[in-house]
């Protein structure tokens, strides 16, 4: 049954279809003058036991740099990559027409200087047995915030030569990862010191996700998430948020008591409408990267830079939204950002922005020196 609701979402969200379907050949064995893609699996305590079952041991892929291999000595910046709901690490690594696999792409951007310094990239996974954890620490879904922002940061830094400092660690990420990257720079400044989100989800409540949507409650009849994971692979995807609430549901408010699924809607019906409920549309809320400003002022204006974009044409009609506003907000509050506006979907042209827009972004605002004693 998991299959089949990841084989919903994934339809649901585009997840990056537009990258092909063909994975990327295996590369013969690199020169000293060439990047090295790396594959490991590193445990995360913080997985130890979860709910889910998800293994504590998890796949991470490492970009190097061929300055890598070629300085011995010297410490590079480490910008972290979170994927989309419905994807995997892997599929970074995806070819298709046009585009190449995403770390053949980083060293000819490097060559060509469109990314004006060396990084390494680590591509961590944010999948789990409900598709997606968006990047939360839940008592339901596993603590995927501390597996991250604690445990994978903690295995690069011993394994890699990094400058293990906030000044010279940053954050990017697409949708589901868009908000997951925003979330950790706007929580943890004293782990990364810059972010770029691409098409972030679930800023805030607006248009379909929010009142309007009937599926922001509990679907009628649904008594298990079994039966939740048929309704969602057999009903119209684009008109079917019951699964990707029930995802968010259990990262932003599981309920172990609540009957019949362990988690709360943050909306209820009365007199025939959909309004808040609350303590639950205020926990929704704290949690969501424009709603968290003000409570976490402090921190954000501690980032050494922000940036984030978003597609004209979105079809998650909440995103173009959310993220304008959230431009919005930060310049009310006199926050230094960066954004920009595409012609294009939620997922078009995701590879060109992460190598042209965002990595440069990071690697032109991160510290390439050696932390101060």
């Amino acid at each position: 049954m998991i299959f089949a609701l990841r084989r919903a979402l994934l339809a649901f969200f585009l997840s990056l279809a537009a990258f092909g379907a063909l994975r990327a050949q295996p590369a013969a064995a690199p020169s000293p003058r060439e990047a090295i893609l790396e594959r490991h699996t590193f445990h995360a305590a913080s997985l130890a036991q979860n709910p889910l079952g998800d293994p504590a041991d998890q796949p991470v892929l490492v970009y190097l740099p061929p300055a890598y291999a070629t300085e011995p000595t010297r410490r590079f910046p480490v910008v972290y990559l979170l994927h989309g709901l419905g994807m995997k690490p892997a599929d970074w690594e995806r070819a298709g027409p046009g585009h190449p696999p995403l770390s053949a792409a980083l060293t000819s951007a490097l060559r060509a200087g469109k990314i004006p310094a060396d990084l390494i990239v680590v591509y961590a996974n944010g999948a789990n047995a409900h598709v997606g954890s968006l990047y939360m620490n839940s008592s339901l879904a596993g603590r995927w915030e501390d597996a991250l922002v604690q445990d994978l940061v903690a295995w690069v830094d011993a394994r890699y030569r990094t400058l293990p400092q906030a000044a010279s660690r940053g954050v990017t990420g697409l949708s589901m990862g868009g908000f997951g990257a925003l979330r950790f720079a706007f929580l943890h400044p004293d782990r990364f010191g810059a972010v770029y989100a691409l098409s972030p989800a679930f800023l805030g409540f607006a248009a379909e996700f929010g009142p309007e949507n009937p599926t922001m409650t509990a679907v009628p009849g649904i008594t298990s998430y079994a039966e939740l994971q048929r309704h969602v692979a057999t009903h119209r995807i684009r008109e079917n948020y019951a699964g990707l609430l029930y995802l968010c549901a259990a990262a932003l408010s599981p309920n172990p008591d609540a009957q019949p699924l362990p988690i709360d809607y943050p909306f209820i019906v009365r007199d025939g409408r959909l309004v808040p409920n609350p303590p639950v549309h205020a926990r929704w809320q704290a949690a969501m990267p424009l709603t968290m400003l003000d409570a976490h002022l402090a921190n954000i204006r501690r980032l050494r830079a922000i940036g984030f974009d978003v597609g004209t044409s979105d079809h998650f009609r909440h995103i173009p939204v959310t993220v304008r506003a959230l431009d919005r907000e930060l310049t009310a509050r006199g926050i230094p950002h960066t954004f920009s506006e595409f012609p294009g979907g939620h997922t078009d042209r995701a590879q060109e922005r992460l190598v042209e827009h965002a990595l440069p972004f990071l690697a032109r605002h991160l510290l390439f020196a050696p932390p101060k004693n």
